[in-house]
């Protein structure tokens, strides 16, 4: 007698079971490597857009630095300048020289007849060797005023009562400087980019 052995297949919760286990898919491996290349093009574009902010920033710091530094030295230069002659006659004249790049005043502060005291004397002038403004007091030394001025970056423009220019290609004569009414100033400043090393200006 022949005996045999039946095995029947699972019924119940334990073949639902196993039929949900056996019918699960995962990502394929395109898949996979297209959401890679997603991620990774997302990631560049955040990279880029934080590098070009820094640019931004740090460029905003070097052209606020370069413009408060115009800012101030305009401001005392003009009341130096707004001091020539105080205290001598009117024909006098308070402006002992006159150049494009460069001015020398005379001023009687203390009101004793003369002009011969330090602090009576200013001078301003452009270096261009080492592209700053220099000042000098009396018979001091001169002193570096500001920095980092463009080629040319310091330019005065002469005008008479009538409001015409005076010419200043070359030193004006004595009996010139005595008809200056009028004084322009222009500065132009400029700085290595932080980053390209790009010069950018600032003119005031």
């Amino acid at each position: 007698m022949t005996g045999s052995t039946r095995q029947s297949a699972p019924t119940g919760p334990a073949a639902a079971d196993r039929t949900r286990l056996t019918g699960r898919s995962g990502f394929t491996l395109l898949e996979l490597l297209v959401s890679l290349l997603l991620t990774g093009f997302f990631a560049i574009a955040v990279h880029q857009f934080c590098l070009s902010l820094l640019r931004g920033v740090r460029l905003l710091e070097v052209t606020s630095r370069l413009q408060e530094g115009a800012r101030i030295t305009l401001a005392l230069m003009a009341r130096d300048l707004r001091e020539a002659g105080y205290g001598l006659p009117r024909d006098s004249g308070g402006v002992r020289s006159a150049t494009w790049d460069g001015i020398r005043i005379a001023r009687d502060l203390n009101g004793d007849g003369d002009t011969d005291d330090s602090n009576e004397r200013l001078g301003y002038w452009f270096d261009g060797d080492g592209q700053r403004l220099l000042r000098q007091l009396g018979n001091a030394p001169a002193q570096p005023m500001l920095e980092e001025l463009a080629p040319a970056g310091l330019a005065f423009v002469y005008y008479d009562a009538a409001g015409n220019r005076m010419p200043t290609l070359t030193p004006l004569p004595d009996d010139e400087l005595a008809r200056i009414r009028r004084i322009d100033l222009r500065l132009t400043l400029e700085a290595p980019h932080p980053d390209s090393g790009a010069a950018p200006r600032v003119a005031k």
